[in-house]
């Protein structure tokens, strides 16, 4: 049971260090700014697998979740992962899911486009967030990346929503194919992978555990083995401020043993 405790206190753990909070203060001025933009933008999150690109997305789209207004529901972040071989029809379909939309799957791509630029005004919706974009890389078809790459444009063109991608490194080139999609993308923000053999990185200044409430400390102090999530890495035991870092496992294999 402490070690099932101990878990659940990683999973719920997300560290502000100084690349997470700048990824999410750039996410915040697109958002704020977005209204006022003569066209739309884009922002693209990359990085490799674990360095905290879904955490970023999560933790701003929880500062702004679904509500009820004056004028029906409104939902100023639309959330979606594309899964793997994914297409713009079942993208589409993705999209309307994650508003709420009855029979979301049903319909033409042009037909499912369509509902989703409507639903996505009527729901005043300022941003569209979509996660794993790199999938679209992984087809290995351009004809596919730059249907996408056109789809999009004329998707935030419309509906005057920012867009914000989160993948590997490749999900820029989707975003290339179409020379006025790339145009309105800012510089991207890049997440780092941790190396456990740099002292000087500023991610371990946000690791006292002075910032965890007693409670949990004293839940997760001796359960003798670490546990890992999301590329953290819990090492309890010793209640130090070097018990809490951040996983790199590829590096250095042999420190998380």
């Amino acid at each position: 049971m402490k070690v099932n405790n101990s878990a659940s206190i990683v999973e719920r753990m997300v560290i502000p260090h100084t690349a997470f909070a700048e990824a999410r203060q750039r996410i915040e001025q697109c958002f704020a700014f977005s209204a006022a933009k003569a066209e739309a933008e884009g922002l693209a999150i990359v990085g490799e697998s674990g360095t905290g690109k879904t955490s970023v997305l999560k933790s701003f789209q929880a500062n702004h979740m679904p509500a009820r207004g004056p004028g029906g529901m409104e939902i100023p972040i639309l959330y979606a992962s594309v899964p793997p071989m994914q297409t713009v029809k079942s993208l589409a379909g993705v999209m309307l899911a994650a508003l709420n939309a009855p029979d979301c799957e049903r319909g033409t791509e042009n037909e499912k486009s369509r509902r989703l630029r409507v639903l996505m005004r009527e729901t005043g919706t300022r941003m569209v967030m979509i996660d794993e974009f790199q999938h679209f890389y992984d087809r290995g078809k351009r004809q596919i990346m730059l249907h996408v790459a056109d789809w999009l444009k004329v998707l935030i063109d419309e509906t005057r929503s920012t867009l914000v991608v989160a993948g590997l490194p490749s999900c820029r080139v989707v975003i290339n194919e179409n020379e006025q999609l790339a145009r309105r993308f800012m510089a991207s923000i890049q997440l780092p992978r941790f190396s456990w053999t740099d002292p000087s990185q500023a991610w371990r200044v946000h690791l006292d555990p002075r910032g965890v409430p007693q409670s949990d400390r004293q839940r997760f102090q001796g359960a003798g083995a670490p546990f890992r999530r999301n590329g953290l890495s819990l090492l309890p035991g010793n209640g130090r401020a070097d018990g809490l870092s951040v996983e790199a496992a590829a590096n250095d294999p042999a420190r998380c043993g």
